[in-house]
């Protein structure tokens, strides 16, 4: 008798490894298979960056100041990269302008002005890493009345980000 009972324990050991074996090899297999999924739909491996608009100021000269953070923890490699669009709302109509980036405050361009770490400004030259935890002090000049404005806002576009801000009108 005592051999009959142990043979129901050793079954439900049996089982239960099996058992076991069989739903760690199931959720490894769905592990892996996601893995080739996220590398098919994303070759190059691209990891997001977090950008933030710390401030966002628009001068009665239509010249405007940013100031964006790189918050994520990812480098951008080349700020030329990154896209910056402003809308305007003035005299019940809306105005998009979509700045590209030039190397002097020209109309319809924005260009990085300095970098500040910490307490330390870095000039910007071209080539330059934007790096976590920086902070990147942009201008750009929109060429046009900023008399009549009653909203506006700014967004930046890096490959997989985006950023808004509310522009503050200096007009008063």
């Amino acid at each position: 008798m005592g051999r009959g009972v142990s043979s129901p324990v050793s079954a439900a050991i049996i089982s239960f490894a099996i058992i076991a074996l069989a739903i760690y090899t199931t959720l490894l297999t769905t592990n892996s298979m996601v893995q080739v999924y996220r590398l098919l739909k994303n070759p190059y491996n691209v990891e997001c960056s977090y950008l933030r608009i710390a401030s966002a100021v628009l001068y009665p000269n239509s010249t405007m100041e940013i100031v964006i953070d790189n918050d994520g923890p990812n480098t951008i490699n080349d700020i030329s990269s990154l896209g910056m669009v402003v809308v305007i709302y003035a005299n019940e109509s809306q105005y998009t302008y979509t700045l590209k980036n030039c190397n002097t405050l020209s109309h319809g361009c924005w260009f990085a002005e300095k970098i500040v770490v910490g307490s330390a400004t870095l000039g910007y030259g071209v080539g330059k890493p934007f790096r976590p935890g920086e902070k990147l002090y942009a201008k750009a000049l929109l060429g046009l009345n900023t008399s009549s404005i009653s909203y506006g806002y700014v967004a930046i576009f890096s490959s997989c980000s985006k950023a808004e801000r509310v522009i503050v009108s200096s007009n008063g």
